[in-house]
């Protein structure tokens, strides 16, 4: 917990500093930036929290985080079929 709280604070500052020294349309993208970036610190640390891993040999550490990623390409394609199936019958709609 210690580990992800002293990353998100860092982001946090880090996108501050960016947010203040940049554009109007510049911040709303590092805005976007750092939602995903906790967002992914987030799920990150309820993944290996939730589980009970052992990180005491390289392959260990390779074998979680390959779930890990798994578990995000199958997040991934969800959201693509949502969005496909919710954008397809508008987009066949407008043409007709």
């Amino acid at each position: 917990m210690n580990t992800f709280l002293i990353i998100a604070i860092a982001a946090v500052i880090i996108i501050y500093i960016l947010l203040k020294l940049s554009h109007l349309r510049t911040q709303f993208a590092f805005f976007f930036i750092l939602i995903g970036v906790l967002f992914i610190l987030f799920v990150v640390f309820l993944f290996v929290s939730g589980s009970n891993f052992s990180f005491s040999s390289i392959d260990n550490v390779f074998s979680s985080f390959k779930g890990y990623f798994l578990w995000i390409k199958g997040l991934v394609t969800n959201v693509f079929q949502f969005t496909g199936k919710v954008i397809g019958p508008a987009v066949n709609n407008s043409t007709g």
